[in-house]
C-alpha cells in the first residue's frame, strides 16, 4: 500500500513540473529572442567596441545596425564615430540623415543634442566637397565605381577634396566625366546624356548616307561601261558596212539595237551619279551645319525625294539646319 501511495506521489509531482516546463519555457524563449536579436546584438557589441576605444569598429557595426534599420539612432551614430575616426564624407552623409530623422526639439536638453549636431555636420562639411547632379530621370549614377542610385538622388553627395570619376548610365549610353572639388565647396554636375543619344543615330545616318552615295556612284560606273560596250558594237558595225551607207538587214537592227541600249545605259549612268552626288552632298549638310534642338524647331538634317514628272522622274533634295 505504502509503494502505491508513493508512486501515485511522484507522478503528481511529475505531472506538475511538466506543467511549470510549458510555462515557463515560451516565456524563457521569448527573453531570449528578444536579448538575441541581430540588432540588439549588434548594439551590444557596437557598445563593446567603443568602450574597448575601438571606434571604427563600432561605426561599422551602426553601419550594419543602419542596413536593418534605418533609424536615427544609428544615423546619429554612425555619423558622429565617423566624425571622430576623421571619416568626413560619411560623417557628412549621415550626420545629415541624423538631423533629417531627428523630431523637433521639444526641450533644453534635445535643443542642446540637436545643436551639437549641427555643429558637428559644419565641421564635417567644411572638410569635404558637395556634389549634386543634373541627369536624365533613372540614370544610374555612380562615383569612382561606387554605385549612388538613380537620377534625381534628391541629395549632396560628400565626398574627399580632389578628382573623382563621375558617371551616369541610361540604357546603352553612358558618359563619364571627372570632377575636381575642394574642401567646403558645393559642385553641380551636369550629366548631359541627350547630346550622346542623339549622336549616335546621327552617326548611324551619316554612315547610312555614305553607304548609299558609294552605291549610287557604283552603279553609275556600271552602267557607263554598259553604255561604252553597247558604243564599241555600234561603232564597230558602222565600220564594217562603210560608215553605214550599206547596212541593211540584220546588220541595221543591230546597230539599231546598240545605239538605244547605248542611250539607255548613258541615261541610267547619269541618274546615278546624280542620286549619288545629291546623297553625299545631303550626307555633309547634315554633318556640317548646326541643328536645331528648340521646341517648335524642325528636326535638321537632309532628306532626298523622288518626284514623278512627264518625263519620267527627278531627284530633289530637301535640307534644313
Amino acid at each position: 500500500m505504502c509503494c502505491l501511495v508513493n508512486t501515485a506521489i511522484s507522478r503528481a509531482l511529475v505531472r506538475a513540473w511538466i506543467a511549470v516546463a510549458l510555462v515557463l519555457l515560451p516565456c524563457a524563449g521569448r527573453a531570449d529572442a528578444a536579448e538575441g536579436g541581430p540588432e540588439e546584438r549588434l548594439r551590444r557589441s557596437a557598445d563593446r567596441a567603443v568602450a574597448s576605444g575601438l571606434l571604427a569598429e563600432a561605426r561599422d557595426l551602426w553601419l550594419q545596425i543602419w542596413q536593418l534599420e534605418r533609424s536615427e539612432q544609428a544615423a546619429c551614430n554612425v555619423g558622429q564615430l565617423s566624425l571622430r575616426i576623421a571619416d568626413m564624407p560619411r560623417a557628412a552623409e549621415f550626420l545629415t540623415a541624423c538631423l533629417a530623422r531627428a523630431p523637433a526639439p521639444a526641450d533644453a536638453d534635445a535643443r542642446a543634442r540637436h545643436a551639437s549636431r549641427a555643429l558637428d555636420l559644419a565641421r564635417a562639411k567644411q572638410a569635404v566637397g558637395a556634389l549634386t547632379f543634373a541627369a536624365p530621370r533613372g540614370a544610374e549614377l555612380s562615383i569612382g565605381g561606387r554605385p549612388l542610385g538613380r537620377a534625381p538622388l534628391g541629395r549632396e553627395v560628400f565626398v574627399a577634396p580632389g578628382s573623382h570619376r563621375v558617371r551616369a548610365a541610361l540604357g546603352d549610353v553612358a558618359k563619364e566625366v571627372a570632377v575636381e572639388v575642394r574642401a567646403g565647396e558645393a559642385r553641380l554636375v551636369v550629366l548631359d546624356l541627350a547630346a550622346l543619344a542623339s549622336a549616335a543615330p546621327a552617326a548611324g545616318l551619316m554612315a547610312l548616307g555614305g553607304v548609299a552615295s558609294a552605291a549610287c556612284v557604283v552603279l553609275g560606273a556600271v552602267f557607263l561601261d554598259e553604255a561604252d560596250e553597247n558604243e564599241r558594237e555600234f561603232d564597230m558595225l558602222l565600220e564594217r558596212n562603210h560608215g553605214g551607207y550599206r547596212i541593211a538587214g540584220a546588220e541595221l537592227q543591230r546597230a539599231q539595237g546598240a545605239y538605244v541600249a547605248m542611250e539607255r545605259a548613258e541615261e541610267r549612268a547619269a541618274f546615278a551619279l546624280a542620286a549619288g552626288a545629291l546623297v553625299a552632298g545631303g550626307t555633309l549638310v547634315y554633318a556640317l551645319f548646326p541643328r536645331s534642338d528648340g521646341p517648335g524647331k524642325a528636326a535638321a538634317g537632309a532628306r532626298l525625294r523622288v518626284e514623278p514628272t512627264a518625263a519620267g522622274a527627278r531627284l530633289r533634295l530637301e535640307a534644313t539646319w
